[in-house]
């Protein structure tokens, strides 16, 4: 057993302490001998197991070692793409720059070109027109008074988008009394909404102040005051509030007027564009909106227009930063 054969059994046949002692040593070597193979297969089974596993990992390995280099080359190529990427960015972005100011210039100079004549234009055909006794020329001549004047607003409205379009314009801030304001633009406009007897509504808080430019704010106004004017049917009614939301003051302007389609609302401060009720409307440049936009986002607010429908009314909200409370 000392050298390692186990299994091996004592012939004693006696049934005395020797015989007994015989029986155990030979029932040890005989579970020694069990516990040796039974522990050798288990060490067979568990090396043939290990080596195995390791195989498998080594495959693994191989393969995960085939994934990180396809990996690294994908990344050397995503990353030269994106140098290519950005450069390509870069150059599209300066083209269209470049375009952009060219438009600019060129709205520039053709506003320009155009205004010039139509001044002396516009100054003398009401002299004709007051002048002309024969009735038919009478009404040529108020038809293209009508058309100077659409054209002089139209060649001012573009030049005034070019320059809220352009990124070097700035505005003169200030804080200014939201209600006052208001209530100063409708004074100064008295006289086209008392003709077309308008009701307004000044619902603001007297405290509440924004910081805006004041003849841009005007307007900005103007501009939305005018529309549902334009667009409202007899006992016009025209309700202004405001309420303050964090850091801004957002401004709504209610009217009872024709209302918007849902198509039309997200039109409407698309430039040059006129809803179908207002295509005709010979004074109307489909750019009051689109400047209206500009001037509150230049000043670091959104605007927006809700509306329930045809015939139920239009309300068109905007922010404003919002200025010290007095």
């Amino acid at each position: 057993m000392g050298k390692g054969t186990l299994g091996y059994e004592v012939k004693i046949k006696s049934r005395d302490e020797i015989g007994e002692l015989a029986t155990a040593f030979n029932t040890m070597s005989a579970d020694l001998k069990i516990s040796r193979d039974h522990l050798e297969e288990y060490s067979k089974n568990l090396e043939k197991l290990v080596a195995e596993r390791t195989k498998e990992l080594e495959e693994k390995t191989k393969r995960l070692e085939q994934i990180n280099q396809d990996l690294t080359v994908a990344r050397e190529q995503l990353s030269i793409l994106n140098k290519n990427l950005e450069e390509r960015v870069r150059d599209r972005t300066k083209e269209v720059e470049k375009l952009l100011k060219q438009k600019d210039e060129f709205i520039n100079q053709l506003g320009h070109d155009l205004k010039n004549p139509l001044g002396p234009l516009i100054n003398l055909i009401p002299i004709l027109e007051e002048q002309e006794n024969d009735s038919d020329k009478k009404e040529m001549l108020t038809v293209l008074h009508r058309n100077a004047d659409y054209m002089k607003n139209l060649v001012v409205k573009t030049l005034e988008l070019a320059v809220l379009n352009s990124p070097n314009t700035r505005f003169s801030v200030e804080i200014l009394n939201l209600f006052y304001e208001v209530n100063q633009i409708i004074e100064n406009k008295k006289i086209l909404f008392d003709e077309n007897k308008i009701k307004f509504s000044n619902k603001i808080d007297h405290k509440l102040s924004v910081k805006a430019d004041r003849l841009r704010l005007e307007e900005l106004l103007t501009n939305i005051f005018e529309n549902s004017v334009k667009y409202s049917g007899d006992d016009c009614k025209i309700t202004i509030n405001a309420e303050q939301s964090n850091d801004f003051i957002k401004i709504s302007i209610e009217d009872n007027g024709i209302g918007m389609t849902k198509e039309q609302i997200e039109r409407v401060f698309d430039e040059f564009y006129k809803a179908d009720f207002a295509r005709h409307d010979i004074q109307n440049t489909g750019l009051g909106m689109s400047i209206c936009k500009r001037i509150v986002e230049k000043q670091g607010g959104s605007i927006w227009v809700e509306s329930q429908g045809p015939g139920k009314g239009t309300t068109v909200f905007f922010s404003l930063p919002v200025g010290s409370m007095t």
